[in-house]
């Protein structure tokens, strides 16, 4: 019987969730995922599920059409430099409120609550309510930290191009100042994103080896502790391939296809990075083990999920999860 959630019914991702609609509606995604819609009042979920039976055939055959349709500009998400930039432009344009007569300061605090209501999704992506306002209160969490700070150095200091007045910080500083130091603190986090990217530490690293039916394929692999991805029945954990690595395990078949997805016993692992959310087809390939320079790993307790997007760059054919590497786990 389907929940409210996550559902996963014949190998496809199906959400159910209760809104405030007069009937039980049916939508199929872009990305394959279904969405159905229950009343609030007046259905049970086992109307849902019967509902939902009974248009089955044409679920899989829209959403067959929409999986074999390429991609448009507005099914694919903003990239992180995207969102950065348009984030960035939106900020500059809210800080223009300094130039306007001074406002009450009720009025103040709601245009900032609303302008970080605005600038909180578009630079993190779109996600669920619980997301939005732990970035919500994180945004203003730094910003009190910031003009903390800055306000210590007024008082502490007083430099002469500085000055504090009500809740803004004035800097006299000219134009080509302002421009050279612009680009100091983008060079600077240039190159600490570059810092923070590079070659990560040899424990990190192993070569991976996944069996699934009796054949075999082997890529680089990084140890990556921000991977707490899980599959949603069993609790295992999960190993991000990149599904052309694994091309040769799983074959060039449609994913999206029922037969496929009982063959390879697919599994729809719900996936959240900072652009949004989505869910990856995955299995539970035979055996996996792990080989780096001062141990092996063999376990058969994890799935695979399969991204069509490169892992970091190109660099790995697979992201690991944090717990394979437990003591149970390990060969030395």
């Amino acid at each position: 019987m389907v929940h409210s959630g996550e559902n996963i019914v014949d190998g496809v991702p199906v959400e159910v969730e209760r809104k405030r609609v007069r009937r039980i509606s049916i939508r199929v995604k872009s990305d394959g995922r279904v969405a159905v819609s229950v009343p609030k009042w007046g259905a049970t979920l086992a109307e849902a599920e019967a509902f939902l039976r009974s248009k089955w055939r044409w679920v899989l055959k829209v959403r067959a059409e929409a999986l074999a349709r390429p991609p448009s500009a507005a099914d694919t998400p903003p990239t992180e430099a995207e969102l950065s930039a348009l984030s960035a432009l939106l900020g500059g344009l809210c800080a223009f409120v300094i130039f306007l007569p001074r406002l009450p300061k009720a009025v103040f605090l709601l245009f900032r609550v609303l302008s970080a209501a605005v600038l909180v999704p578009v630079a993190f992506g779109k996600g669920s309510r619980k997301r939005f306002l732990l970035l919500f209160g994180a945004f203003f969490s730094v910003s009190f930290v910031f003009a903390g700070l800055m306000f210590a150095l007024w008082y502490a200091v007083r430099p002469q191009s500085m000055l504090c007045f009500g809740s803004v910080v004035y800097f006299n500083i000219s134009a080509l100042t302002l421009v050279v130091l612009t680009a100091v603190c983008y060079g600077v986090f240039y190159v600490v994103q570059l810092l923070l990217r590079a070659r990560p530490p040899q424990r990190s690293l192993f070569r991976l080896t996944v069996t699934l039916g009796g054949k075999s394929v082997c890529c680089s692999a990084l140890l990556d502790s921000g991977n707490q991805l899980t599959e949603p029945f069993s609790g295992l954990p999960v190993i991000v391939g990149e599904r052309r690595t694994m091309q040769q395990l799983i074959g060039a078949a449609d994913l999206a296809s029922p037969e496929t997805a009982a063959k390879l016993r697919l599994r729809q692992i719900p996936c959240r990075t900072l652009t949004g959310e989505s869910v990856l087809p995955g299995f539970r390939p035979d055996e996996v083990i792990l080989r780096s320079a001062d141990r092996e790993i063999r376990t058969a307790d994890v799935y695979i999920a399969l991204s069509d997007k490169p892992i970091c760059g190109g660099d790995f054919g697979a992201l690991l999860h944090p717990n394979l590497t437990e003591e149970k786990n390990v060969i030395l």
